[in-house]
């Protein structure tokens, strides 16, 4: 009696670290952006994936994120993804640069980027 079995990939991940805000400076204002160095750490497992990357606040227009896998930028209205190895445990820091609108004042703001982990 033959027996067929189907196995489907499955991911694990946990956050580290994960900004609740950003503090926004007058330098920062000025500067037009601000750099958030390895503001998010996660820990992906099992299989690779793909990282899905999202504004969600207006005060920022656009993002680029980086990772082991690459710099991605991205607009306002726009997508990011990489795409993660293959492997048993992948820990990933995930640095941001947060390109500021013109009407931003210093301040502290809520995290504008949202991160969505998928299979691949």
């Amino acid at each position: 009696m033959p027996v067929t079995a189907t196995v489907t990939e499955s991911i694990s991940f946990r956050s580290i670290a994960q900004p609740r805000g950003v503090q926004v400076t007058p330098a920062d204002v000025d500067r037009g952006y601000v750099v958030v160095p390895a503001a998010t750490r996660l820990e992906v497992a099992n299989a690779r994936c793909v990282l899905e990357f999202r504004i969600t606040q207006p005060f920022v227009r656009a993002a680029t994120v980086t990772t082991p896998f690459g710099a991605t930028r991205f607009g306002s209205r726009e997508i990011a993804q990489q795409i993660t190895r293959a492997g048993q445990r992948n820990a990933i820091d995930v640095s941001y640069r947060l390109e500021l609108t013109r009407d931003v004042t210093p301040g502290i703001y809520p995290w504008p980027v949202m991160l969505t982990v998928n299979p691949f």
